[in-house]
Parts: structure tokens; C-alpha cells; sequence
């Protein structure tokens, strides 16, 4: 069974369910603009971090060889079409580590 909560007789109590009504209202309100803004926000940084902070795993030269296998007939083409991009790309420390 649901009852009413007695109104609250002293101050701190009456403060508190103002704000606690004043931030329900406002969450209401606000929840799908706040949601929308927090995801933008943890793209807009991921694609950031991925720009200037590139990391080269070694799963990069897989990807590249499904995606273009329809462009080369040849295996030992594709793989050094695959391996010759990620060397373009990629500093020298970093290509030797993923060889």
C-alpha cells in the first residue's frame, strides 16, 4: 500500500526535499540533452586520442588484407600491399615491433 510521506516538520528536512524534488524535475528534463552531450563528448575524445595518439597493433595487418583480398589474386601480393601500407604508416620502431 502506498501513503504519503508526512511533511517534514524541520528545516533540514524541508531543504532537503526541495532540492532532491528541484533536481528529480531538473533531471527529467535535461537527462536526453545531458546524454547526448556526455556521448559526443566520449567520441569527439576517442576520435582525438586516435588522431594523436595512434597505436599500431599488430590485428592492423589482418584488416588490411580482408579489406583489399578482392583487389589482389595474388597471396604474396596482398601480403605485400598489406605489409608495404602499415609500413607507410607506421614509425620504424613500431613496424619492427609488429614484425
Amino acid at each position: 500500500m502506498l501513503t504519503k510521506s508526512p511533511a517534514p516538520t524541520n528545516l533540514l528536512d524541508r531543504l532537503t526535499e526541495g532540492g532532491l524534488a528541484w533536481g528529480e524535475g531538473t533531471y527529467a528534463r535535461l537527462a536526453a540533452p545531458i546524454g547526448a552531450a556526455t556521448f559526443a563528448l566520449y567520441i569527439l575524445l576517442t576520435a582525438v586520442m586516435a588522431w594523436f595518439m595512434p597505436d599500431a597493433n599488430w590485428d592492423m595487418l589482418p584488416y588490411l588484407a580482408i579489406a583489399e583480398e578482392g583487389s589482389y589474386r595474388d597471396v604474396q601480393a596482398l601480403h605485400d600491399y598489406a605489409y608495404g601500407m602499415v609500413r607507410g604508416g607506421v614509425s620504424a620502431g613500431d613496424y619492427k615491433a609488429l614484425i
